[in-house]
Formats: structure tokens, sequence, C-alpha cells
């Protein structure tokens, strides 16, 4: 037993990464429902598997959260008033009924929020990692055409040849993939 209890200790801090990947660092059955999981997952790792018991425990816990989020979006849904319930309606009634939207999903706008600030973040770190002041004028003329401009365009803008532009912005895409793959 007190083994278990060390192992937990140890990894507390997986419990909260997964918590704050959901934004429930401050819920209190979240936090039980995470311990409960990295428990779960002391109990049934096998030593002879193909994955250290940190990966294995993080999805452990990843999954059970994201259990509860699903479980957390249909009571949402359940609490939400029904169109066909209405039976009548003022003008100020008429007003309303946009916000009572029923295809708002909270895990997928969880999930897309999380995306994004791991792209900001990935494109963040790999600007921070230019050093060349050519390389983060092109990186900078790339991110003022939203990521979208040509070579050409960038080219021009930068004042140096398509080629070298073609070459860093491969660069940089290399270091951003490699970021992005580390944050999985």
């Amino acid at each position: 037993m007190a083994k278990i209890d060390e192992l937990i200790l140890k990894n507390k801090g997986l419990v909260f990464k997964q918590l704050h990947k959901f934004y429930l660092a401050k819920d209190p059955e979240a936090i039980s429902i995470a311990y409960e999981a990295l428990y779960n997952a002391i109990m049934t790792y096998k030593d002879n598997r193909n994955a250290r018991f940190s990966t294995y425990a993080s999805v452990c816990i990843y999954n059970a959260l994201g259990t509860y989020v699903r479980s957390l979006n249909k009571v949402r849904q359940l609490d939400v008033v029904s169109y066909n319930a209405i039976k009548s309606l003022d003008e100020n009634d008429v007003e309303c009924l946009g916000i009572l939207a029923s295809d708002y999903n909270l895990e997928e706008e969880v999930i897309r929020t999380e995306q994004i600030r791991k792209i900001n973040l990935a494109l963040q770190q790999t600007k921070d990692a230019l050093t060349n002041k050519t390389h983060l004028a092109i990186f900078n003329a790339w991110d003022e055409t939203d990521f979208m401009g040509t070579i050409t365009e960038i080219a021009k803008k930068v004042g140096v040849t398509q080629s070298y532009v073609s070459q860093i912005l491969n660069k940089i895409r290399h270091m951003l993939r490699i970021k992005m793959e580390g944050e999985r």
C-alpha cells in the first residue's frame, strides 16, 4: 500500500497536466476522477507493455476526464429548453432563442481551444528560436499573411530570393512539426 501511495505522489503532476488540458483544475469532481484513474492505472499497468507508466497513466487519466466532460455536456444538453416545448412566444422570447443553440458541443470546444493553444505555443517557440534576422523577417512576413502568403510575395517583401524563402519556410515548418509532435 505504501508503494501505491508513493506512486500516486510521484505522478501527481500527470493528474494536474490532464486536468489543465480540460480546464478542470478547480473542479473537485474532476480531480477525484483523475486520481481514481491514476490509481486504476497503477493497478492495471504491466511492466511488459511497450509504453512507459507515465504514458499509460496519462492516457487513462485523459480518457476518464474525457468521459466526465462528455457527461457534463449531456447534462447541459438536457437542461436546455427544447424548441419543440415552446407553445407560445412573445417578441422578447424570440430574441432569446439564439441563446438556446442545441448544436454546441462542450467537448469539441475544449478540444479546439486546446489545439489552438498548442499551435500558438509552437508558433511562438519557433519564432523565439529564430536567431537570424532574415529568417525572422521571413517568418514575420509569412505570419502577416496568416501563413497563406506565397513564396513570391514573401520574397518580394523581405528582399531575398524565392528559393531562399522556400528553404527557410521548409526549415520553419519542420521546426513547427517537431514542436507539435512533442505536444502529443
